[in-house]
Order: C-alpha cells, then structure tokens, then sequence
C-alpha cells in the first residue's frame, strides 16, 4: 500500500509514457526493418521518422487489433504488461515489414545491395565453397592472376592476398607470358586498380 501510495502521483505520466510507447514503438521498429531490407538508405528526419513510425503502428492495429479485440487505446494500455499481447504485437509488426520489403526489393531492388559492395562481394566470396581466381590490375600496370586466399573488410584496408600468383606480362601483340611470382603475393588497397573475377560469385 505505501508503494502503491507513492506511485499515484504518477500515474498520469506513467500512463502517458505507456501510450507514446504503444504509439510509436511497433510502428518504429516495422520501419526501421523496413528500411533495411529494402535498402532506404536516405536520413530521415525525426519528424519523419515519428510521422512514418505512427502511420505503421496504426497499420499494425488493425490486424492485432481484430486478432485480440482490443481495439482502444484504453485496452492497449491495460494490457500493455501482457507477454503474450506483447509476444503478438511483436510478431504483426515485424513479420509483414519483413515480407512487404523483402518481397518490393525483389521486384525494385534486385540488384540493389546495402553497404558497401566490397563486403558485399567478399562476404560471397567467403561463403562460395569453390576456389575464386582473380585477375588483378594493379596501379603500375601491372596483372596478377592467381586464387583469393584473404582479403581485408576494413574500410581503410581492402588489401588482398593472392595464392599461388602469377605475373601476366604482355607484348605487344597482348600474347601472355605467365612467371610465377612466389607462393602469395600481398596487394595494398593503394596498389589495387581492378579486379577481375574469373568465376561468378554474385
């Protein structure tokens, strides 16, 4: 009773935390999911960001809205302790948001990838089960040719190392000459040109 007693000074705001949560948190995390997926890549503002979280909460109350029957605010907010209310609100908001974007990035953004395409590619690459043989141009005009054995993911170190390298030398009918260059051959970001993969990865 004293607790109780203590805590009804606040119950006004308690209450209206309660309600801009219910308003604004399902809806923000259906669009931040949203976003992801389908790659808006943009910065939106926080007046936009509030204005797209409240229109998604109120997509999202119609469904869990007709599913549970609490379909006022006033309800929400009485059950808002509910785990298995929760657990239901969590899974309307994030289950469509991921099958609405996952389904519109096929259709617009195939090709689209999030990030950088260099993690993107050497994420491939290292997942591929098949040795990838690269062709590497490098900034002194140089061409290795040989396997991708490492690479760097750092932002300011996209180094490579090749096995087994060979240097491809030209004349000036471009016939080749291949000279093995050691067993592996460290590339410097700096030094990297072009790279030309000899086997589809994407």
């Amino acid at each position: 009773m004293i607790m109780l007693g203590a805590l009804l000074p606040y119950a006004g705001t308690l209450v209206e935390i309660v309600v801009a949560i219910l308003i604004l948190v399902p809806g923000f995390i259906a669009f931040q999911i949203f976003k992801s997926i389908y790659v808006l890549e943009r910065e939106y503002s926080d007046l936009e960001t509030i204005i797209w979280s409240v229109f998604a909460s109120y997509v999202i109350y119609i469904p869990f809205g007709l599913l549970t029957g609490l379909e006022s605010i006033d309800k929400l907010t009485l059950s808002f302790l509910s785990i298995q209310n929760l657990a239901l609100l969590m899974t309307v908001a994030t289950v469509p948001a991921v099958a609405v974007a996952s389904a519109l990035k096929r259709i617009f953004k195939r090709d689209v990838v999030k990030g950088d395409l260099w993690d993107f590619l050497m994420d491939k690459i290292a997942a591929t089960q098949d040795p990838i043989y690269a062709l590497i141009h490098t900034k002194t005009n140089k061409e290795f040719y040989g396997q991708v054995a490492r690479f760097g993911m750092s932002p300011s170190q996209r180094d490579l190392i090749i096995k087994e390298p060979e240097l491809l030398i030209r004349d000036t009918n471009l016939k080749v000459t291949r000279k093995k260059w050691g067993k592996e051959i460290y590339l410097h970001p700096d030094e990297i040109r072009q790279i030309v993969l000899m086997s589809e990865v994407t």
